[in-house]
């Protein structure tokens, strides 16, 4: 089976071992290293009103972290600063999906996004020693979705990003944490915007870490 499938079979494995058991999931991966799991809103491309629309949502909903997609053209920094003016206590992950070619294109934007409480993914292709380049430049975190766990181990070499977003089933994803964590490098779950049951594993497998502490994709009520 493909990679998704195999998961829905290890989540059900793994939920008829803790019923058997009468443990909850995440002692099974290693036991409980937080109470509780930061999850983000989300939303994707939106013009400024829309996104002022959802990042009152967010607040309304007792979010305090927004994710929302932009791509190159998009006037990220007029949506960025309209939406943190009207809900000035939240804070936000910008997942521009690679879609900068390089540093210099992404760097005027990125100068003018600095100053907000402001996480950026993924700018342009992943190639390390451009997003090593954008952080000597900029001051805002950056944040790396890796291809495994080689590239987590290259991107700390080479001091590439601030931030990992992390996937894979629930035993993949908690030994790439504690890989982010013995770096000093925090991290959050990755989501393809999934239904209850696999968010809950998603859910299981953060709690099982101490790195994911950044707010998650964890986004089945969206659904």
């Amino acid at each position: 089976p493909d990679g998704r499938s195999a998961d829905g079979f290890e989540i059900a494995i793994y939920d008829l071992m803790g019923q058997t058991l009468g443990m909850p999931v995440h002692a099974l991966l290693g036991g409980a290293a937080q109470e509780k799991v930061a999850v983000s809103y989300w939303t994707g491309q939106r013009t400024v009103d829309d996104l002022v629309r959802v990042g009152q949502r967010a607040v309304e909903l007792g979010f305090r972290n927004l994710k929302f997609k932009a791509r190159l053209g998009d006037p990220i920094d007029k949506q960025l600063d309209a939406v943190a003016k009207a809900n000035p206590g939240l804070s936000f992950i910008v997942d521009f999906n690679s879609s900068y070619p390089d540093p210099a294109t992404f760097l005027l934007m990125g100068q003018r996004l600095q100053g907000y409480n402001l996480i950026i993914e993924d700018p342009v292709p992943k190639r390390l020693e451009w997003f090593r380049q954008l952080r000597q430049r900029l001051t805002i975190p950056f944040a790396l979705t890796p291809s495994g766990d080689a590239q987590i181990y290259e991107a700390i070499r080479a001091e590439a990003c601030d931030i990992f977003n992390l996937g894979g089933n629930m035993r993949s994803f908690v030994r790439s944490a504690q890989i982010a964590q013995v770096a000093g490098i925090p991290a959050w779950h990755g989501s393809g915007v999934e239904l209850g049951i696999r968010d809950m594993s998603f859910v299981h497998a953060a709690a099982a870490t101490r790195s994911c502490t950044i707010p998650s994709d964890t986004l089945c009520y969206l659904r």
